[in-house]
């Protein structure tokens, strides 16, 4: 059986026809100012460095086939024991399944466990969008591992916003995978508000500051076997209220005490653990006062797009483990895969799984974009008033707001959507744990949850729906550019009308009062969110024809299974917008 990348011919396709690599790839890499540097330097962590995009895009893939060959050979097989292990909790200390820490090490062995920390430090330097068929592949197979895998990555905040002492310490041990990142935030009595975030840091006359508090709901809090957490964590720091208080800190897991990891459904390969805070060590990064205005916002709308392609790769789980048990179940004398109820539940199911590919990817492509045309402003000596302003900046980043929250908010319930079908087309057995899919609907339900459930996706999401529906704005000019690109008419009039559509209803949503905006706020969010996706995947069709490409058949049904579910929701909004505003 081919692996999970050799297998997915539209994963390829994203990867090599759907990101443009070129319009952020050469910002990343600063002009290809590695590779130089090895040439002058024969500095071994410049080594593979690449000279150009298309060397970039090489290395990428040759690292996506490792995985998905560590994948098949030494994850895949485990999934089973690996859920009935789970993770074990003995005094303040916990104990992964023996073979997620084997498959952990195959890939430190293969030295392809970190990918994210720039090459100064040891790493890859490999951007998110790069970082997305990894994700997906990992989490199509183990959802936990795919987290544990994520937060040994999760170096950004360190790398943008720390010391240089701490880099210096601290990075290196990212790139080695010695050390992971874990996120505090959540406190038992304060959950999405963390403004009133009660934990306290208290400054020492050294400088250095002692945290005491307790969090909840960490994940890796307690690192992950021989290697120690990198605790982000928001605390009080200053005597004022609300979010200008906060301050960002690194705490060692060796300064804290996981008093208990918490039992869940699924996840069970990943830790979740209560952390108590004992006048534990803590290094401030960045200012004070910015902990929760800038520096735990920007880190969680990196895992936003992150917790997306993780239930992208549920998605693919779900929709592949129904397609075979369809096609080797009897029933009625015929495989069960050629009733029409079963086959329409596998067709919209690929849809959201081929939508949801192409929104996501694209996301991850638009912070890209953004972080690369930063980092070459700030490179070019431009300071940070000019940068925001500058045009270029700007679009991408409107574009990145709006899609990275649209993304996590569809890709999620989709997942658990797929998922719901997956079963349905098990039948009984899909309720035991004798077919894989019981695990995998386990594990999709946290995705709408977690990194803000699905309703803080819609209040993040609708400002940008108001917003991008103005004619001058980038999200509209986007869209737009992407519609009068298509060759297909059909297509052009039926994304027209959704739009126009979409237009019209948001004008409806602006005279509400404000109850009643939150009560429709999410079917505008779905009107937008079919528009994208539907535009994105007839954008992507005209390009699979072009290169005459294996993906032109099931990309074309994806289509069609894609407007007649963005058809339904779309009317069924309508419904509802009209039927609240009239009552």
């Amino acid at each position: 059986m081919a692996n999970f990348y050799e297998s997915n011919t539209d994963l390829q396709f994203n990867t090599d026809h759907w990101i443009e690599w070129d319009g952020f790839v050469p910002q990343m890499e600063s002009g290809f100012a590695d590779a130089k540097t090895y040439v002058a330097t024969k500095d071994a962590r410049y080594e593979f460095a690449p000279t150009t995009t298309e060397e970039a895009l090489t290395n990428y893939k040759a690292v996506f086939e490792a995985y998905a060959q560590i994948i098949d050979g030494e994850l895949y097989p485990h999934l089973r024991e690996m859920d009935k292990q789970g993770m074990q909790y003995k005094d303040g200390k916990v104990t992964p399944p023996t073979a997620q820490v084997k498959f952990i090490d195959a890939l430190k062995e293969a030295q392809i466990l970190t990918f994210s920390v720039s090459r100064a430090y040891g790493g890859q330097n490999f951007g998110l969008a790069a970082r997305m068929p990894i994700t997906e592949m990992v989490a199509r197979a183990d959802i936990g591992t795919q987290i544990v895998i994520s937060y040994f990555n999760m170096s950004e905040m360190i790398e943008f916003y720390g010391s240089d002492a701490m880099k210096k310490k601290y990075l290196p041990l990212f790139a080695e995978g010695k050390m992971l990142g874990a996120m505090a935030l959540t406190e038992p009595n304060i959950g999405s508000d963390l403004t009133n975030a009660a934990t306290k840091a208290t400054k020492k006359e050294d400088g250095s500051f002692a945290i005491n508090g307790t969090k909840i709901f960490i994940t890796q809090g307690a690192g992950f076997a021989d290697a120690k957490a990198a605790i982000f964590t928001i605390a009080r720091s200053l005597d004022k209220k609300g979010a200008f208080g906060l301050s960002f800190f690194l705490v060692e897991s060796d300064d804290i005490h996981v008093s208990r990891i918490e039992e869940k459904i699924g996840l069970h390969s990943s830790a979740t653990c209560e952390v108590l805070y004992e006048n534990s060590k803590a290094q401030l990064i960045g200012d004070e006062g910015a902990g929760l205005v800038k520096y735990a916002i920007n880190m969680m709308n990196g895992a936003r797009i992150g917790i997306a392609c993780q239930s992208l790769g549920i998605a693919e789980a779900a929709y592949r483990e129904a397609e075979k048990y369809a096609q080797g179940r009897i029933q009625f004398g015929v495989p069960i895969i050629q009733l029409t109820a079963v086959k329409r539940m596998l067709d919209e199911s690929c849809a959201r799984v081929h939508g949801a590919r192409a929104l996501i990817y694209k996301a991850s492509e638009m912070v890209d974009r953004y972080f690369g045309n930063v980092k070459h402003l700030t490179e070019k000596g431009d300071d940070e008033k000019s940068i925001r302003k500058n045009e270029i900046v700007a679009r991408w980043d409107k574009l990145a707001k709006i899609l990275t929250p649209l993304a996590k908010f569809t890709a999620s319930e989709f997942a658990c959507k797929v998922a719901y079908d997956a079963m349905q087309v098990h039948g009984g057995v899909g309720y035991t744990e004798e077919y894989p899919i019981a695990k995998i609907f386990r594990d999709a339900r946290i995705t709408t949850i977690y990194e803000g459930t699905t309703q803080l996706q819609v209040l993040a999401i609708i400002g940008g729906v108001v917003e991008g529906v103005t004619a001058s704005s980038y999200l509209s000019q986007y869209f737009h550019e992407l519609l009068n690109s298509l060759s297909d008419a059909k297509h052009k009039a039926t994304l027209a009308k959704y739009w126009e559509e979409l237009v019209a209803l948001t004008a409806i949503y602006k005279e509400q009062e404000k109850v009643v905006k939150e009560d429709i706020a999410l079917e505008l969010c779905w009107h937008l969110s079919y528009t994208i996706m539907t535009v994105f995947l007839a954008k992507q069709l005209m390009i699979a024809k072009t290169l005459n490409h294996a993906v032109v058949p099931e990309k074309e049904q994806a289509l069609v299974h894609m407007i007649r579910l963005a058809d339904a929701q779309i009317a069924a909004g309508r419904a509802t917008i009209e039927r609240v505003t009239r009552s």
